[in-house]
């Protein structure tokens, strides 16, 4: 798991990482992955669930809140959906997270805030660089939706 994903990192880089940084790295991965796998989740089902409730449910959702804000009850409804799903999907995720070995208590928090201002910071910040980069990652059917739409008004 992250032992393998370090070891290989130390491979490519040609030198073995402190221990103290190695251990740090295992916290930071176990605490981004998680978030990462959510804004993923979030924001992809999002995305396909408001589509299809937009197509199927876009004239009744205009007619109850006006055709403006037809798209944005889609959007909202979409991200209902999503977030029940990533609900209902983080204890598969943290259960998938202990299998693979990534242990965030690897490092206590003692150990955290006696190091160096950048661990401590990317520490704080792990969550939210997970979420964040999980969330861009999950807007990608949005690009294949208008390779669709330009597919097909070829």
């Amino acid at each position: 798991g992250a032992e393998a994903l370090i070891e290989s990192a130390e491979t490519v880089v040609g030198k073995t990482v402190p221990p103290k940084v190695r251990d740090w790295l295992v916290r930071f991965v176990s605490k981004f992955i998680g978030s990462f796998v959510f804004g993923f989740i979030d924001n992809f089902i999002m995305v396909l669930a408001g589509s299809h409730i937009d197509a199927q449910f876009g004239g009744v959702a205009g007619a109850m809140v006006g055709s403006a804000a037809a798209p944005m009850m889609a959007a909202g409804l979409g991200n209902t959906v999503s977030d029940a799903v990533g609900e209902l999907a983080s204890n598969s995720i943290e259960s998938a997270m202990d299998k693979i070995g990534l242990d965030p208590e690897a490092v206590t928090d003692e150990q955290v805030a006696a190091g160096p201002a950048w661990m401590r910071f990317m520490d704080k910040q792990a969550s939210v660089i997970g979420i964040v980069l999980g969330c861009l990652v999950g807007l990608f059917p949005l690009f294949l939706e208008e390779e669709l739409k330009n597919e097909k008004t070829i």
